[in-house]
């Protein structure tokens, strides 16, 4: 059973030159954040399930201006295309970047809207930018938890350090 599966279809894999995504990247990288939660698949705003609210939509604040520059502590859980709603991992003190509030032309709503040169772009998926520590989609994927590993995993290497710890104390009392 799959979560998801993306497929790239004839997009172009040559790449653009040096730093650069090519096409193929560059929509892969969009669509992998969106299966792990990020982007347009993180809101489930607008979907016949009202009751829950999806990674992304945590972060969704309203702003005041048609711009970001307005960002208010008011959460912004609306599908309204008049509602300018931006990222922010602060409360709605700073944004991040705008939301897409537009379910036209095929855009991903909940992706980011095209203020900034960003992978999960709602409108090109397939611009070019690439994905850094710096890019809002870093940010965005370390907001709604990729970014921490699993308790579990930290306490499952520690017991293999303790265990070869042991084996090694072992083997020199035997010798």
């Amino acid at each position: 059973m799959f979560d998801s599966i993306v497929t790239i279809g004839n997009l172009s894999t040559g790449s653009n030159g040096p730093g650069k995504n090519s096409q193929a990247v560059s929509v892969l990288e969009h669509e992998i954040d969106e299966a792990l939660g990020g982007g347009g698949s993180g809101t489930t705003l607008g979907e016949s399930v009202t009751s829950t609210i999806g990674p992304t939509d945590f972060y969704r604040y309203h702003s005041t201006t048609s711009d970001c520059s307005g960002i208010t502590s008011t959460p912004s859980y609306t599908t309204n295309s008049s509602e300018i709603s931006c990222y922010s991992i602060d409360g709605g003190k700073t944004s991040l970047v705008q939301m897409n509030q537009n379910h036209s032309s095929n855009a991903d709503f909940g992706d980011f809207a095209s203020v900034a040169a960003n992978i999960q772009d709602a409108f090109d998926p397939g611009a070019t930018p690439v994905y850094t520590s710096v890019s809002p989609e870093f940010t965005m994927m370390a907001s709604i938890g990729w970014d921490v590993p699993e308790p579990a995993t930290f306490a499952l290497f520690m017991g293999a350090v303790a265990g070869l710890g042991w084996m090694r104390s072992r083997h020199a009392r035997s010798v």
